[in-house]
C-alpha cells in the first residue's frame, strides 16, 4: 500500500518521474539513519509477503557479485536486465565492474558502450544530512575507462570518453574526453571512436 505521503512517497513518484536526482532528508537521532530509510524504501518497492523482508536483495547481492566475474556476453546482459538495468544491444560490461545493487533499475546504458574494468557505478549516495538517490545515464557508444568512478544523477553524453581513473561527479556533453578527479575537460572529439 502506498503511503500519500512522505519520503517513500516521494522517492516512488521519483523511480516514475523524469527527474534525475533527489535528495532525502537524513533526520533522525542516529547519523546511519540513512540505512535504514534505505531499508524501508526497499521494502516498500519490493513487499513479499510470503518471504523474510529483504529476500530480494539478499538474492541479487551474490547474484551482482558472481556477474563481476563473468566475461562480457549477451547473457551476462541479460541478467542484468532481469533486475532492472536497462541495457540496449553491444553493450560490454567487462570484469569486475560494479553496479549499485540496491538500485539497478536507475542506471541506463546504450547502444555499443563499453564499461571498463573496476569501475563503478552508483545510484544512490549516503551523506550525514541527506540521500542521493540519481539516475545514471550512458550514452551511445560511451567508453568508461578503467578504475573509473560515476557518480549517481550524471548523464554521459554519446559518443564521449572517460578517461581511466576518473571521478564522473557532473555531466559529460556529447562527443568529448574527460579524465581526472574530479573530472575536467580533455578535448572535443570530430568523430565517434
Amino acid at each position: 500500500m502506498r503511503k500519500k505521503e512522505g519520503i517513500l512517497y516521494d522517492l516512488s513518484n521519483f523511480l516514475e518521474s523524469g527527474k534525475k536526482e533527489i535528495k532525502v532528508p537524513n533526520t533522525g537521532p542516529q547519523l546511519n539513519c540513512g540505512a535504514q530509510i534505505l531499508s524501508d524504501l526497499w521494502h516498500f518497492r519490493y513487499p513479499l509477503k510470503y518471504f523474510p523482508k529483504h529476500l530480494k536483495l539478499i538474492i541479487k547481492i551474490p547474484i551482482f557479485h558472481l556477474l563481476k566475474f563473468i566475461p562480457p556476453s549477451s547473457l551476462k546482459n541479460s541478467i542484468y536486465r532481469i533486475f532492472g538495468v536497462k541495457i540496449a544491444r553491444g553493450v560490454i560490461i567487462t570484469f569486475n565492474v560494479y553496479l549499485d545493487v540496491f538500485f539497478p533499475e536507475l542506471i541506463t546504458i546504450e547502444d555499443g558502450a563499453i564499461i571498463g574494468e573496476y569501475t563503478k557505478i552508483f545510484t544512490h549516495e549516503a551523506l550525514i544530512n541527506h540521500i542521493k538517490f540519481g539516475k545514471v545515464h550512458i550514452g551511445k557508444k560511451v567508453v568508461v575507462g578503467l578504475n573509473s568512478v560515476v557518480r549517481c544523477g550524471t548523464i554521459i553524453s554519446d559518443g564521449s570518453v572517460v578517461a581511466m581513473n576518473s571521478l564522473v561527479n557532473k555531466d559529460v556533453p556529447e562527443m568529448e574526453v574527460v579524465g581526472g578527479v574530479p573530472i575536467r575537460r580533455i578535448k572535443k572529439l570530430k568523430k565517434i571512436l
